[in-house]
């Protein structure tokens, strides 16, 4: 592995090749490639330039602009005093809806605000009942999510999360870490949950339609990949990324691309079947492996060579920031 990843990390930055044709004309290549890297020290492929903190939010998602400061406040009345939510109040609650929950450090980074600011609104914002926060591990570790009045005043078509599981908590909150560091660079982020809503509770927010409009997408999962025929099943059933970033496709050719967190071992059957379900995909152009155990990174290399994707098939070391809070909680 030591020799690809030399070879692999001196190959030029470049822009996602056009899938060939059939496996028999891509190009051979020893096994996936692996980048020890997180996205913000080697990109994985010329991403847009480094778009200024303060803008952030007015690029996240798919373009959908921000709210009119001039749009009608949300009101709610509260101990006789009406709690109002302003138009930074609103983008964050779409971050929250999105993304499922986040620690206070991570909302201070995406919004480029100062953390004692934040300290202060938020517990006006869960008065109001627009938010909520819970405690996880054995610490004052607060995660922030969005209740149904929230989730309602976001304007996604995103529904509030039932629960936080303690047993997905690291997962999770590392998909937190992975999407603030790529919307950073200007990339286009598609969430599990925005995936979920829009490829199987047929529930598709504005923001969603405008992406699907853009890139050309017909009927059929615009964002999961199909897993069913690639395991021997009857029935086809899907498979949900982690996240996506979207970008059009090249004289038809996908570009998007599919992020994968994998910090627990699964089986090879299982890998490969997921890996098969992206080599057959219509709307994914590669996908990128993130984890921090040696093991899982050595059965997706092997994975991706029995399956023939080590053209689309690229592994990552994930390194999780301090703002993730999976280093506070324990976990790391």
């Amino acid at each position: 592995m030591s020799e690809l990843t030399t070879r692999v990390a001196l190959e030029p930055v470049r822009r996602l090749p056009t899938r060939p044709p059939s496996a028999s004309s891509a190009r051979p290549i020893g096994g996936a490639s692996v980048l020890p890297s997180s996205p913000l020290t080697r990109p994985l492929l010329p991403l847009a330039p480094a778009v200024p903190r303060r803008e952030r939010a007015r690029v996240s998602g798919t373009g959908a602009a921000s709210p009119d400061p001039a749009m009608p406040e949300y009101r709610r009345q509260r101990s006789g005093r009406p709690a109002r939510l302003t138009s930074r109040d609103v983008e964050l609650l779409r971050f929250l809806a999105r993304y499922r929950f986040a620690t206070l450090a991570e909302l201070a980074s995406h919004f480029d605000v100062e953390g004692h600011i934040l300290r202060r609104r938020m517990p006006k914002l869960r008065r109001g009942g627009w938010v909520t926060s819970h405690t996880m591990g054995l610490t004052k570790f607060l995660l922030w999510t969005v209740t149904d009045l929230g989730a309602d005043a976001s304007g996604l078509n995103l529904q509030a999360p039932k629960s936080i599981s303690p047993s997905t908590i690291r997962h999770d909150l590392g998909l937190v870490d992975l999407g603030i560091r790529f919307e950073a660079t200007g990339e286009t982020v598609i969430t599990e949950r925005e995936i979920r809503a829009a490829d199987t509770r047929n529930s598709v927010s504005d923001r969603m339609a405008a992406a699907r409009q853009s890139s050309g997408h017909g009927p059929g999962p615009v964002y999961a990949v199909a897993t069913g025929a690639a395991i021997g099943k009857r029935r086809r059933t899907l498979h949900i990324p982690d996240m996506v970033l979207l970008r059009d496709p090249i004289e038809g050719a996908p570009q998007s691309i599919a992020v994968e967190l994998e910090l627990q071992h699964k089986t090879p059957m299982r890998v490969r079947a997921t890996l098969f379900a992206y080599k057959n995909a219509t709307n994914i152009g590669a996908v990128v492996f993130y984890t921090d155990k040696v093991a899982v990174r050595n059965l997706i290399n092997q994975a991706a060579i029995d399956t023939g994707t080590t053209n689309i098939v690229t592994i990552r070391k994930w390194m999780p920031a301090a703002e993730s809070g999976v280093l506070t909680l324990g976990f790391g």
